[in-house]
């Protein structure tokens, strides 16, 4: 998805190259030995075939920071310390970050049309991230087991 954000003409109030953080996750799966091949792309991703699309995406991504955050305390609870770049989000600025982009959004996402779009959108992305997570490659299977690939059917750790 981010790869796909990446070719988007983005306004500059997103501070886009600010909130990437693929390349997070591949230096805590090097960290942890995994193969240092670059990361599987998934299918099914949507067509960002509009500005609601592209915003329904950014959601997904951006919120999955606010996720991170909790995965990562939860993961550090229980495994000490790992690499844990990518649920760490942006760090103390993930939730103004949020706030931030839902700002924006509500600016640039304003005909029924845009948000039916970007709703649609968002469920779409996180289906693909949903496979992308149940590919059977050794960067994802580690990904799955730091709770990285947390899906709304996967329940959290107790």
């Amino acid at each position: 998805m981010e790869r796909l954000l990446g070719c988007q003409e983005l306004p500059s109030a997103v501070g886009w190259p600010a909130r990437k953080r693929l390349s997070a996750l591949a230096a805590d799966l090097t960290d942890l030995g995994v193969s240092d091949a670059p990361l599987p792309e998934a299918a099914g991703l949507p067509a960002l075939s509009g500005p609601g699309a592209v915003w329904g995406t950014l959601y997904v991504t951006e919120g999955a920071t606010l996720g991170g955050r909790v995965l990562r305390r939860h993961i550090e609870a229980r495994l000490g310390p790992v690499p844990l770049r990518f649920l760490d989000g942006h760090g103390d600025r993930t939730q103004p970050m949020w706030r931030d982009l839902a700002q924006l959004a509500d600016r640039y996402v304003t005909t029924k049309h845009d948000r039916q779009l970007a709703q649609q959108t968002a469920m779409q992305a996180f289906a693909a991230f949903s496979t992308w997570c149940s590919a059977p490659s050794p960067r994802t299977r580690a990904a799955r087991s730091l709770g990285t690939c947390r899906t709304p059917e996967t329940p959290p750790s107790a």
